[in-house]
């Protein structure tokens, strides 16, 4: 199962996303493909417009903490919404939580 979270805390952002959907052999797996997609873009949209942030980009996992501008809040809200409707249509596959503190 791939697990997917954000939280934010005042004007901090963090993302976490980790692990492997299951749907299909590693290589083949298209929701896996789905959401390396979608961390791929972000971690350089956030490169471009949140260039000293913590964020880091590996094999099956995303990391993310910052406290995002306009522009790179605008492709986090992005990527959440992403995230949310694969969730929604792959819920025994893809966890995703949202918090605010």
């Amino acid at each position: 199962m791939i697990r997917a979270s954000l939280r934010q805390t005042g004007d901090a952002v963090e993302i976490a996303v980790s692990g492997h959907a299951g749907t299909a052999p590693v290589g083949r797996d298209l929701l896996c493909a789905a959401v390396s997609a979608l961390c791929e873009t972000l971690e350089r949209g956030l490169g471009r417009y949140d260039p000293d942030s913590n964020r880091s980009l590996g094999e099956g996992s995303f990391h993310y903490r910052g406290q995002p501008g306009v522009e790179a809040a605008a492709l986090i809200w992005t990527f959440a919404q992403g995230l949310k409707e694969l969730a929604k249509d792959h819920p025994r596959h893809l966890k995703w939580t949202e918090s605010e503190s």
